[in-house]
């Protein structure tokens, strides 16, 4: 005997609401008054019922409508043929059957429920029509079971249209089996075909992967294990040309695929072959050593043909949100499109790469006047502005550009790139989504800064710098912790020049780089050599640039460093500031998971600036934190800069970080860093910085250093 009808389902079925007054209608009365008839032919006679449903049962297979006669028990009386393509049972096997055993949970409330469909076969969701359903005394309801998928499939195609039509990429969407349901204008445009002559057919009639294969080998594969796949494809144009495209392929909820594509001219990819190669997995484009090296032969070239060249720098404007906001996946995805769709943008005599987390170069050959890329500029602009859409939704995005162009601004690409980066960051200062070019520093000041570079590049040749070394001094037992290594010019005329004359125009001039590499192999070779000496161990600081950390030869220099000079990786310590963090954006973390791996710390130096998002304290490569001198100038008398190194002491605790404060000049301030909690610290009230031979007595002999244990710790 079949089971009564669940309470739950028959609110489910039951289209009616009875009231003291009679019907409260739901529909038109006419299709009410329609469906009233039916149900009363149907139940005044079950013969006549039976009759009646083949009639229904001719219905369309495709129809998303299954009707169904109901009685009063919940028993299957008559079905149409819908019903059997959905559940899998033919209509003998359904009727007799409790209605409410077809669903995987009984139907609640007038939401939809899910059929228990054939396996293979996507969910049937449906819904019971609302039309009143006429009642007599035997029982028997009419009901009308409506594939609430079905029913908005053409109306959410519709949308997707819209959605997509004015974006520059190529969007096709396709249903489970892969068949192309839509396209959008971009797509195209972008492949010669007629609107909707591509409809019904598959991705792999026009595609192939770069080596021949089909899609099938590798695409659907690894749509089907984690419903995302992206890569380059070689495809087809109507005319029979071929172009390459990069190409992203998601599954939606639903079980459609969405593929969006950027394409970019075979030619193109042919003039710039060795540029491509290996650099940049994420984007395809050439990586900073590769554009310098393309860069430094265009400017021989430039000279031979008495031409000019032009550096564009583009930053995106506020990228870290979106890490921060979607995740690093979607991120890397936003740099990939962009990157596609800069390609497109340019010509095929052009050079982009990708020169920092989320900062990108152009290279443009053959110019008359740097007033020419201007024009290419604001086109990049708009480029980078055309909405992305997302999982999320739509994606506004905007960048800034900076213009240097040889030889007016630069003898070098090193000057170029420089320049044209600080001219992005005027950019973002004062507008952003803006051009600007470089302005030349005038008169005297820029005679200063060009004689300086030149003698940079000397002092390096002439081994004119050397390092001396600050003790990081354990506040509590008075011990050496560890050396900073800190870089000193001997120039031979001028005597000692300091660091904050000669650092910014060594970044300015890209020179940072090989003085960064110098002081990492001294400081490794100093290390070494205490070692040997048997000295007791001591970590060793080293001040890394952002412009080094973003070379992609950094991390190989550091290993071959490491390796030649036999220094255990946990014995040295990098600091690199927030603002190093902000500068190379989203490959931060990328560099600091290596430096993991290695055994390498890293320390955040003037920590509490506020340029850095704290989420990069989680990383694992991050094991202390430099208080920024500022707070420890204002202690203990500054309530505010007490409570700001108090929390960041705080903070770092919780987190299990290491701290370090600098600056340290008074006892008072010793005394409040140590109640505070403060592990080391560094300042002129133990000492100042030393050379290498000063630095090892006080190793041999604590007694001989200027701290004592009784200064370090006052008050225990």
């Amino acid at each position: 005997m079949c089971a009564p009808i669940s309470p739950a389902a028959r609110a489910w079925l039951d289209p009616l609401t009875w009231s003291g007054n009679g019907l409260a209608w739901t529909l038109p009365a006419a299709l009410a008054l329609v469906a009233l008839l039916l149900a009363w032919l149907m139940v005044k006679n079950r013969s006549k019922a039976s009759a009646m449903m083949p009639d229904a049962a001719r219905l369309d297979s495709d129809a998303p409508i299954a009707i169904v006669t109901v009685a009063a028990d919940g028993r299957i009386l008559e079905a149409s043929v819908q019903l059997s393509l959905w559940t899998g049972l033919d209509g003998a096997s359904l009727r007799g059957r409790a209605l409410d055993t077809l669903f995987v949970e009984p139907p609640a409330g007038d939401g939809p429920a899910m059929l228990r469909g054939i396996r293979g076969v996507r969910p049937v969701y449906v819904v019971s029509d609302p039309a009143p359903v006429a009642e007599e005394a035997h029982g028997h309801r009419l009901l009308w079971l409506i594939d609430r998928q079905a029913g908005i499939e053409s109306a959410a195609t519709h949308r997707l249209e819209d959605a997509f039509s004015e974006f520059a990429e190529g969007v096709l969407l396709l249903d489970a089996e892969g068949r192309i349901v839509a396209t959008n204008a971009a797509h195209d445009r972008l492949t010669g075909f007629a609107p909707g002559s591509r409809l019904g057919g598959s991705l792999q009639d026009t595609r192939r992967l770069p080596d021949g294969r089909s899609l099938s080998t590798a695409v659907w594969p690894q749509v089907e294990r984690s419903g995302r796949w992206r890569g380059e494809l070689s495809s087809r144009r109507a005319d029979g040309s071929s172009y390459r495209e990069h190409m992203t392929i998601r599954r939606l909820e639903d079980g459609r695929l969405l593929a969006v594509f950027s394409a970019w001219e075979t030619q193109q990819l042919v003039s710039m072959p060795d540029v491509r190669e290996g650099d940049d997995p994420l984007t395809g484009l050439a990586g900073r050593a590769t554009f310098e090296r393309h860069a430094a032969g265009a400017i021989v070239a430039a000279d031979a043909g008495r031409r000019m060249l032009a550096v564009l720098f583009i930053g995106l404007d506020a990228f870290r949100a979106i890490n921060e906001g979607y995740g690093r996946a979607v991120g890397d995805e936003v740099l990939a499109r962009l990157a596609a769709r800069l390609r497109q943008a340019l010509s095929a005599g052009s050079v982009a790469a990708r020169v920092g987390g989320d900062e990108f170069a152009v290279l443009i050959e053959g110019l008359d006047a740097l007033e020419q890329v201007r024009p290419l500029a604001q086109r990049l602009l708009a480029t980078v502005a055309e909405p992305l859409w997302i999982e999320a939704g739509e994606l506004s995005m905007s960048a800034s550009i900076g213009v240097a162009g040889y030889p007016l601004d630069g003898a070098d690409i090193a000057t170029l790139m420089a320049h044209a980066e600080a001219a992005m960051a005027q950019a973002k200062r004062e507008e952003r989504n803006a051009v600007r070019f470089h302005a030349p520093v005038a008169g005297a000041a820029a005679r200063r800064q060009r004689v300086l570079a030149t003698e940079l590049r000397r002092a390096l040749r002439r081994d004119e710098f050397q390092l001396v070394y600050q003790p990081s001094v354990d506040l509590r037992h008075g011990r050496i912790g560890a050396a900073e290594a800190l870089l000193r010019w001997r120039h031979p005329e001028r005597g000692e020049v300091l660091p904050g004359e000669f650092i910014p125009q060594a970044e300015r001039t890209g020179l940072i780089r090989e003085i960064d590499a110098w002081v990492l192999e001294r400081a490794c070779r100093q290390l070494r050599a205490w070692i040997d000496a048997g000295l007791p161990a001591l970590r060793m600081a080293v001040n890394v640039s952002a412009r080094s950390l973003a070379h992609p030869q950094f991390l190989a220099g550091l290993r071959e460093n490491l390796t030649a000079h036999r220094v255990p990786a946990g014995r040295l310590l990098l600091e690199i500031t927030e603002g190093a963090i902000l500068r190379l954006g989203e490959d931060v973390r990328r560099t600091l998971h290596t430096l993991h791996e290695l055994g390498v710390g890293v320390a955040i130096d003037d920590f509490g600036t506020g340029y850095s998002s704290l989420s990069y304290l989680k990383l694992p490569a991050i094991v202390g934190v430099k208080v920024d001198r500022s707070f420890v100038a204002g202690l203990p008398d500054s309530a505010s800069d007490a409570a700001i190194v108090e929390a960041i002491l705080a903070l770092a605790a919780r987190l299990g970080l290491y701290t370090i404060a600098e600056g340290i000049e008074h006892e008072a301030q010793h005394a409040f860093l140590l109640r505070a909690g403060c592990a080391e610290g560094q300042g002129y009230l133990y000492a100042r910085a030393v050379s290498p031979d000063a630095f090892e007595r006080w190793l041999r002999r604590p007694g001989e250093a200027p701290f004592r244990l009784h200064r370090v710790s006052p008050g225990r």
